[in-house]
C-alpha cells in the first residue's frame, strides 16, 4: 500500500548470524528460528553471517578448523526436509499461545515451532508424529512433546493443524496481542515488563529494576532499556500524528536528569525538545507530540532516549485525531 510499484521486490537479508560464545547449541536453535521465520515472511534469501569463523569471531556454521558446529547439522536437516525453496502455509498457536508455523517444501509439510515462554510446555498432537531434533537430526515418534525455547521440527503434520493455519494466513501474528486497531501502545517496568504493543530492546531478560517510591521502574543507565519498537501493526509506515509520555524521575540521589528523545520521522532520525526531570519528590510526565513520524525500523528502533541518573515507570505512545 505504501508503493505498489515495489509490492514485489525481493528482499534479502545479508547478515543475519549468532556469536557461538553465547552457546553452540542456541546459534542453531537461533538458526532454525530466523530461517523459519523468514520463509514465513517471504524473505528470498538470508546470508547468514557467517559460513566459516573469520575476523568478526566465531559466528559461523564451521569453526575456524573446518570442523561443523550444531548449526551446520540445523542448517542441513531444513534443507533437508524443505529443499531450497519452502513457502508458509501458515501459522497456528498450540496451547493457545506457543507460535508454530506451518511450512511446505520437498514434496513435505514439516511444523517448526519452540515455545513462546522461558517454562516448558506439553503440546498433544492427538497423533503420532515425527519428531525430529534440528540440532542432532535424530528422529523420534511422539504423540506429545514437552516443548522448550528449542525449537524442533515435525514431520508429517496433523490435517487439523494444517488446516488452521492455511486459515490463519493473512491474519497478523499475535506478538502478545493484535494492535491494529488500538489508541495506544504501552510498556511499564518492573521485574516483568507488561508491554502492550510496545517494547523494549532489552526484554525482560537483562532488566534492571529499581524498587523505588513504593513500585518498580527501570534505571536509565540499563543498556537497551532506553530503546523501544511499537507492535508493526500498530503503527508501520503511517504518517499518523502521535504523542509520546514517559513517565519519569531523577533517581534516588536526585541527581539532575533530563530525557532527550530521538524519534524516526519522514526525514530519518530527529531530535525533539529535551525534558528536564524536575526531581525524585514525584513521578512527571515527559510528553512530545509529534507530526512528522513514519515508524520503519530503519535502524531497528522506532525511537529512543538518552541513558541518565533517572529511573522510568511507563512510556506510552497514543494515536492523535489529524
Amino acid at each position: 500500500t505504501q508503493n505498489p510499484a515495489k509490492a514485489g521486490v525481493p528482499i534479502w537479508f545479508t547478515e543475519l548470524g549468532y556469536d557461538s560464545r553465547k552457546g553452540e547449541d542456541p546459534q542453531a536453535h537461533a538458526l532454525v528460528k530466523a530461517y523459519t521465520m523468514g520463509i514465513v515472511q517471504g524473505i528470498t534469501c538470508i546470508n547468514w553471517y557467517e559460513g566459516i569463523d573469520g575476523d568478526a569471531g566465531p559466528l559461523g556454521l564451521l569453526r575456524k578448523d573446518g570442523t561443523p558446529r550444531p548449526s551446520y547439522k540445523a542448517m542441513g536437516e531444513m534443507i533437508r526436509l524443505l529443499g531450497l525453496n519452502p513457502s508458509c502455509v501458515g501459522w497456528v498457536l498450540l496451547n493457545d499461545k506457543h507460535y508454530a508455523f506451518v511450512l511446505q517444501g520437498n514434496g513435505r509439510t514439516v511444523l517448526a515451532t519452540w515455545a513462546a515462554t522461558r517454562k516448558p510446555d506439553t503440546i498433544d498432537f492427538r497423533q503420532p508424529v515425527q519428531l525430529i531434533d534440528p540440532v542432532t537430526g535424530k528422529s523420534t515418534r511422539v504423540s506429545t512433546h514437552e516443548l522448550t525455547t528449542a525449537p524442533i521440527l515435525i514431520d508429517g503434520v496433523p490435517e487439523s493443524i494444517v488446516a488452521q493455519a492455511r486459515s490463519n494466513k493473512t491474519k497478523p501474528l499475535p506478538w502478545n496481542g493484535d494492535y491494529s486497531d488500538a489508541g495506544s501502545v504501552s510498556i511499564t517496568f518492573g521485574k516483568t515488563n507488561v508491554e502492550k504493543g510496545l517494547h523494549s530492546q532489552s526484554a525482560d531478560s537483562i532488566a534492571a529494576d529499581v524498587v523505588a517510591y513504593g513500585g518498580n521502574a527501570r534505571a536509565g543507565t540499563v543498556p537497551g532499556g532506553n530503546v523501544f519498537m511499537v507492535d508493526p501493526n500498530f503503527l508501520s509506515y503511517a504518517q499518523t500524528p502521535i504523542e509520546i509520555t514517559i513517565v519519569v524521575r531523577r533517581n534516588e540521589a536526585n541527581d539532575p536528569a533530563k530525557l532527550e528523545l530521538e524519534y524516526e520521522s519522514t526525514s530519518g532520525y530527529k531530535k525533539a525538545p529535551a525534558f528536564n526531570v524536575p526531581d525524585n519528590h514525584q513521578w512527571h510526565k515527559a510528553t512530545w507530540k509529534l507530526t512528522d513520524i513514519q515508524f520503519v525500523s530503519t535502524w531497528a528502533f522506532n525511537f529512543r532516549i538518552n541513558t541518565g541518573k533517572y529511573v522510568v515507570q511507563s512510556v506510552t505512545v497514543t494515536k492523535l485525531a489529524r
